[in-house]
């Protein structure tokens, strides 16, 4: 038992622990929430191990985390910094327990071990009874049965060595007790130091179980019945052990107990297992009750076998409403049969990913309400199988950010349009009739002034082609802007116009595969598909070196799909699997035409590979009837 001065000793330096790695970890999680990366999540993994090391809780991580994290967002941030910041600190903070789950998932892994190897062994000691019994029955060839027997006897001190079981006798009349090799070795002794008594066993009891031995012993004596039970034996180095004796009592024809004979075996290491295992398990219960998600966790037949308070919370059952039941209760009835073929799936290959990415998912309340939600699978191996741990975040909220996101971003693009149809107008009536009106002067000086020097006249007609040439490309910048074709004869003529307009300039060869007869469509869809084309034959030009351009446009009742195709080299590798993270990836005019898609309930996929990129808008036409 300690002293009151190591006790505070020792709390003074557990403090000082606490306090350092709190301010560790909170300088280091700000730096990876600032810049997220291997190395950070690696030292959140040390940081992970250092407090394992000292002794330090899971309630002291997560208190720790809690207030780091508080820390990082107590300052003023708008929501769409917010939520990637808590999900990025959510990783960090799981990373740094990732140490005590490998220890959790070893206590684990030794106990099946030791459990396998007891189960053996019982069964082995079981045939040696049996083959011992028939020995002694088998009187015949005496010699033959002897040797049996040794064999079987060294076979009982192998298992007993394996086991750590020893056998004991105690003739009770003489008080004469005789141990078996391992015992002697469990009990840290040799022959001759040891009396052989009742009294010489009861000294190595540990004090403060002796007399509970005594009583269990004479118990056993008086009701003459099989006995079991847990002591400690203390060893002549002091080394405490825990055994687990048990035994039966020999009577004589009188019912007279005449001895006892019994087995010791030594399992400190199962209890100290079995004792950590319930340490770990009430730090990972603890743990799910402190996360900030609804944490559902699943057996490998879908049935909910644990569940934290925020699971209560955000779904509104109680826990015994829900514990044993499917999982696939907290789900709206038209996902329920889908989402048991993708457990099954995900049960042949599982891993820590996010369910069903790209996917709108929802989740249903006790009231019958839906919600969207976003949702984190991590498979946890136990003792009895592959448990599927679910982290669900309901994201309502989010979604009603980007949903008022989406309704700017579409207010903008249709201002831009209407822009562009305002600055065409002007610069088709006002400004391109002033450049008409000043070629008409000009060439009235022109052809009024005959009396001009060579010089004079060389330059007026220098000034006409100039200002011929303003008119053109003044004519060509406001078609580009807002073509007037396209209000007036439709979306193929326009794609067409501008395809041949596209190939003298640039000298690109532009191929068309367009209906003759192509149905008029929406005008904010024609301007879409127009502007998609226009971006993608832009950027063909800029960065694809092909030669030649393919657009395809097709339609029926159901969709209209337009393609742009070349024969260039290609994006960069790992171009288009970072185009979902932000505008860098792909560049601004890519994501002005998903936006354009998405205002308009389509999408725009894009193929690319050595042989070509191909960019393909697709519009529902059904959803918008």
């Amino acid at each position: 038992m300690l002293s009151w001065p190591d006790f505070m000793t020792r709390t003074y330096a557990m403090n000082q622990a606490l306090d350092e790695l709190a301010e560790q970890y909170a300088w280091t999680l700000q730096n990876y929430v600032a810049e997220p990366g291997e190395a950070a999540l690696r030292r959140a993994y040390e940081l992970g191990r250092r407090a394992l090391g000292d002794q330090v809780g899971v309630l002291d991580i997560a208190r720790i985390h809690q207030e780091a994290l508080g820390t990082l967002l107590s300052s003023s941030l708008t929501p769409e910094k917010i939520l990637p910041m808590v999900a990025r600190a959510g990783l960090f903070f799981m990373e740094s327990l990732s140490a005590y789950e490998m220890t959790h998932r070893g206590f684990q892994e030794a106990i099946v071990t030791l459990r396998q190897v007891n189960e053996t062994l019982k069964h082995r000691a079981t045939e040696l009874t049996e083959t011992n019994q028939k020995l002694e029955d088998e009187v015949i060839d005496r010699k033959h049965a002897e040797e049996r027997l040794q064999k079987s006897q060294r076979q009982l001190v192998n298992a007993q060595k394996i086991t750590h079981i020893g056998s004991w006798e105690w003739e009770i009349a003489t008080n004469v007790i005789d141990w078996s090799d391992e015992l002697y070795r469990i009990y840290g002794l040799k022959p001759q130091e040891f009396a052989a008594t009742y009294e010489a066993f009861l000294d190595h009891v540990h004090p403060e179980d002796r007399e509970f031995v005594k009583g269990m012993i004479e118990n056993a004596y008086h009701d003459a019945k099989p006995f079991g039970f847990y002591e400690r034996i203390v060893r002549p180095d002091g080394a405490i052990r825990t055994l687990h004796s048990s035994g039966e009592v020999v009577v004589d024809g009188f019912g007279k107990p005449i001895k006892m004979i019994g087995s010791c075996q030594d399992v400190t290491e199962q209890k100290e297992i079995d004792k950590a295992l319930r340490e770990s398990e009430t730090k990972f219960r603890a743990l799910l009750e402190s996360a900030p998600d609804a944490m559902v966790i699943v057996n490998n037949d879908g049935r909910i076998v644990l569940m934290n308070a925020e699971t209560e919370k955000l779904f509104g059952y109680a826990r015994q409403e829900v514990l044993g039941s499917a999982v696939e209760l907290l789900l709206p009835e038209r996902f329920r049969s889908a989402h048991v073929a993708y457990r099954t799936v995900y049960s042949a290959d599982p891993k820590r990913r996010s369910m069903a990415a790209g996917l709108q998912l929802y989740g249903l309340r006790k009231d019958g309400t839906e919600f969207p939600v976003e949702i984190s699978l991590s498979p946890l191996e136990t003792s009895e199988g592959i448990l599927v741990t679910s982290a669900i975040r309901d994201i309502t909220e989010r979604k009603e950010i980007e949903n008022s996101l989406r309704q700017l971003s579409g207010r903008l693009l249709n201002v831009q349009d209407e822009e562009r149809r305002r600055i065409a107008r002007e610069l088709h009536d006002t400004t391109g009739q002033s450049l008409a009106a000043l070629a008409i002067n000009l060439s009235i000086v022109k052809n009024s002034s005959s009396g001009l020097n060579p010089q004079v006249s060389r330059v007026l007609s220098e000034s006409l082609e100039l200002v011929d040439q303003c008119s053109r490309e003044l004519r060509t910048s406001s078609y580009l802007l807002h073509p007037p074709m396209l209000d007036e004869l439709g979306l193929a003529a326009t794609l067409h116009w501008y395809g041949d307009g596209f190939g003298k300039r640039s000298g690109i060869q532009v191929h068309f595969d367009i209906p003759a007869k192509v149905s008029r469509l929406p005008q904010e869809v024609e301007i879409a598909l127009f502007r998609i084309a226009q971006e993608s034959l832009t950027n063909l030009h800029r960065h694809s070196g092909s030669p030649v351009a393919h657009v395809h446009l097709a339609a029926d009742s159901k969709k209209i799909i337009l393609e742009v195709r070349d024969q260039g080299g290609g994006m960069k590798p790992g171009c288009l699997e970072k185009s979902s993270k932000g505008v860098a990836a792909l560049g601004v005019g890519i994501m002005g035409m998903r936006e354009r898609m998405t205002q308009l309930g389509g999408r725009l996929e894009i193929d690319s590979s050595g042989e070509g990129t191909t960019v393909r808008a697709i519009f529902p036409l059904e959803t918008r009837k």
